[in-house]
């Protein structure tokens, strides 16, 4: 299996339990991944928490997601780390 990281931004959540969310997208239009990708951000506010967003299959809906992040999401949480993967080959696993 090939994948591809895209860090879209990094906190220290070591000082507390972190929380772990993760998205799996594949065909979702941008605009609802986007407001997933919020949806679990203010699920989470107020925790140390990780959220990996993992793309299956679609690398131009990857980078959306991470551009999305960077561009929305500029200041994060101090308590929140967000990633996106990219999973090349679309796996039915």
């Amino acid at each position: 299996m090939t994948h591809r990281s895209y860090e879209a931004m990094a906190c220290d959540t070591s000082s507390a339990a972190p929380w772990s969310v993760a998205i799996l997208s594949s065909r979702e239009s941008q605009e609802v991944l986007a407001g997933t990708i919020e949806a679990a951000a203010a699920a989470v506010s107020g925790h140390a928490a990780t959220l990996d967003i993992i793309v299956n299959g679609n690398g131009a809906l990857a980078e959306a997601a991470a551009r999305y992040i960077a561009d929305h999401r500029a200041t994060p949480p101090a308590r929140l780390l967000i990633r996106v993967w990219h999973i090349a080959v679309g796996d039915k696993s």
